[in-house]
């Protein structure tokens, strides 16, 4: 499985599953299944929050439910968990340090190394051994940020599937930089690193390469600001986009449209936008799960002694429906199949529809002699609650 670094840069992976450091394997496991139950996606439909604390139990579990993982974790942190990390030359190093090493300081938390004292070598052991530097390197170019917005759909969208026209008020990128932030004679390769972005630092064993201090890592020489977007490197923009809504969406779910988030700094790929979608109500229908209910008005003589009746299908269609003869008010009525659309290929769900025995209006005097006909025939199944 992948480690979601993201969602263990900055927290404790024991925290995360709730144990502490000297948990056996067999604590970690049942911390593990007990918060994936709680998080899980499936039991959490359309939460962002859980779906995203799912990803980081899974990632912490990764790590620490594998043996020679939780070990390098237990050593080295996050850092040792990255990819071309070499144990050997992050012990060695520090025995390095704490040996004299020229006076230089080495320190170690649970999120990476840090070094001091050593200029420009520190921007080097930090890229060797994949942990931060206390020397910070200027901003390079990065994806840009995901956004997120609502949208209203109607019930019967939400149902069937279907298309959304969608106008957004986003930032695009300049057309004036090409989204670098930088003006005229900025994209030329850095004349420092000769465009490589890297400049090489240390010698023997410990030769590497650290950004280049001139163009920041990025390759590319320094310039003014953009005067068109002030060295953002985007601009105001409304665009319209066609967003496809899946057949059987629930309110609260989520939409994902690649690229169309905040664009990305330096030329980079833009970000993506997240639509979370809001189901406005039926007067007829309503859901409950993949089922549907409908409520259908019949007369007295309908309900007493049975029909056939057309009703409106959710998708579009029609069907005769069969009302038994002496139905009651309330009565569910299946009909399989009928219901939303298993977004996953399952079976779809089903459609319920509910009897409402309609009484005829006028004619009061006529209606009461007739009732009372009626009421001749009621043999104790009529049962009113004597207390609550």
């Amino acid at each position: 499985m992948h480690v979601n670094r993201s969602a263990m840069e900055d927290k404790d992976l024991y925290q995360i599953l709730g144990v502490g450091r000297s948990a056996s394997p067999e604590e970690i496991k049942k911390a593990y299944r007990k918060l994936a139950r709680k998080y899980h996606p499936d039991v959490n439909p359309g939460d962002a929050q859980s779906e995203q604390r799912f990803k980081e139990i899974s990632a912490a579990f990764d790590v620490l439910g594998d043996p020679e993982k939780r070990k390098k974790y237990d050593e080295f942190g996050v850092a040792g968990l990255r990819e071309g990390f070499s144990p050997d030359e992050a012990r060695a190093y520090k025995r390095w340090t704490q040996s004299g090493g020229g006076g230089q300081r080495f320190e170690f938390n649970t999120d990476g190394f840090h070094f001091e004292g050593l200029g420009g070598l520190g921007d080097l052991f930090g890229d060797l051994f994949g942990g931060r530097s206390t020397r910070s390197t200027r901003s390079r170019s990065r994806r840009g940020a995901d956004a997120e917005s609502e949208v209203e759909i109607d019930f019967l969208t939400a149902i069937r599937g279907g298309e959304l026209n969608l106008t957004l008020d986003s930032p695009r990128p300049c057309a004036s930089c090409g989204g670098t932030g930088r003006g005229a004679g900025a994209n030329r390769p850095c004349p420092a690193c000769q465009g490589s972005g890297q400049q090489p630092m240390g010698s023997g064993h410990y030769r590497g390469a650290m950004p280049c201090r001139s163009c920041g890592g990025s390759g590319i020489q320094p310039g003014p600001p953009c005067s068109a977007c002030g060295g953002t490197g985007a601009t105001d923009g409304r665009s319209t986009l066609l967003v496809k809504i899946p057949a059987g969406i629930q309110d609260g779910g989520r939409i994902r449209l690649a690229g169309k988030g905040s664009p990305g700094s330096g030329g980079e790929a833009a970000g993506d936008l997240y639509l979370k979608v809001r189901v406005a109500p039926h007067p007829m229908l309503r859901r409950e799960g993949k089922d549907l209910y409908m409520n259908l008005p019949v007369t007295v003589g309908e309900a007493v002694q049975g029909a056939c009746v057309e009703i409106p299908l959710p998708d579009g269609g029609a069907v005769n429906l069969t009302i038994p003869a002496h139905s009651q008010n309330g009565q569910k009525l299946r009909l399989r199949g009928k219901g939303v659309p298993d977004t996953r290929g399952g079976r779809p769900g089903d459609l319920y529809v509910v009897l409402e025995v309609k009484l005829p209006s006028g004619k009061a005097k006529e209606l009461e002699s007739l009732s009372r006909q009626f009421d001749r025939y009621y043999s104790g199944e009529v049962q009113r609650p004597t207390r609550l």
